[in-house]
């Protein structure tokens, strides 16, 4: 099974484990990516739903992995896909993310496409957060600039 296909099949796993509605999975990919399916996305925007669907993960198994599990790694998912809605299809990545995270906690770094931001302290975590809320206000203004 090819690394796309198994990561496929992973974001429906999880989807059947959070228990997500059809509606409910379906909204997240268009707030989140703009599409309607994730055979749409991309291989980093794929890596990024299951990475964010496994942090929203409730329930505790040992044998999983603890990425993105913290109360503040959930939240800065959060603002990142509030953000990606108002951003271009270019800037949509892990890569962005990333770039955006450095200027906060300057080690971090996409590992096999995912980030894990777990185990940052909590100042650089907020400092993310805080990072992605003005981002995602800048967009919005823009968008409100622009005459229609």
């Amino acid at each position: 099974m090819s690394s796309r296909n198994s990561i496929l099949a992973r974001i429906h796993i999880l989807k059947k484990e959070l228990q997500l509605t059809d509606a409910d999975y379906r909204s997240m990919l268009q707030n989140g990516f703009g599409a309607t399916s994730s055979a749409q996305l991309c291989d980093d925007d794929l890596s990024q739903l299951a990475a964010t669907m496994h942090g929203m993960k409730m329930t505790e198994k040992p044998d999983v992995s603890e990425k993105n599990r913290k109360k503040s790694s959930k939240k800065i998912w959060a603002a990142w896909y509030d953000l990606r809605q108002y951003l271009p299809d270019g800037k949509r990545s892990a890569e962005y993310l990333c770039g955006i995270a450095r200027k906060n906690a300057p080690g971090i770094t996409v590992m096999n496409g995912m980030l894990d931001f777990d185990p940052l302290p909590n100042d650089q975590a907020d400092g993310i957060i805080r990072s992605l809320i003005s981002a995602a206000r800048r967009e919005k203004a823009k968008l409100a600039d622009v005459p229609f």
